[in-house]
């Protein structure tokens, strides 16, 4: 698979954006969080931040998107995605191994407890339950 990486800049906002947006309208459970503040929270975010996102690049196409914060004793996987149109064909896998691959600290990354492919995918590259954060989300981790 012929993956290559490139920084992400104002024009993938949106894209980033909608692909989180999905994911928490799918998976977090408006009895327990206010989704407007969670979705303004992330629009925010992926605004302020969209500089720090990498794309994932196939045959040059943009198939996806991730983000990377170093803090000092680990990494932090903040967002990882795929386009729709991408998934399940091995590229989220490869494309995370590849990144795996170059930390030498312990990973973290928050998934969505019912977003049982993603969690099989962290799984099957090495991560493990670390704590459960709330009903829909729990922490996983990965040792160096």
């Amino acid at each position: 698979m012929n993956l290559k990486f490139s920084m992400a800049d104002v024009t993938d906002a949106l894209t980033v954006y909608e692909m989180a947006e999905r994911m928490i309208l799918q998976y977090e459970d408006p009895e327990s969080i206010d989704i407007s503040k969670a979705l303004a929270w992330t629009k925010r975010k992926i605004t302020e931040h969209i500089t720090d996102y990498e794309r994932i690049l196939l045959n040059d196409e943009t198939v996806g998107y991730f983000h990377w914060i170093d803090h000092v004793t680990h990494w932090e996987l903040d967002d990882f995605y795929i386009l729709p149109q991408h998934r399940r064909n091995g590229i989220g896998a490869a494309a995370l191994q590849e990144r795996l691959n170059t930390v030498d600290k312990p990973v973290i990354l928050y998934a969505f407890t019912q977003n049982l492919p993603a969690i099989r995918l962290y799984e099957k590259l090495g991560f493990a339950l670390k704590t459960t954060v709330s009903d829909t989300r729990q922490i996983m981790r990965r040792d160096a």
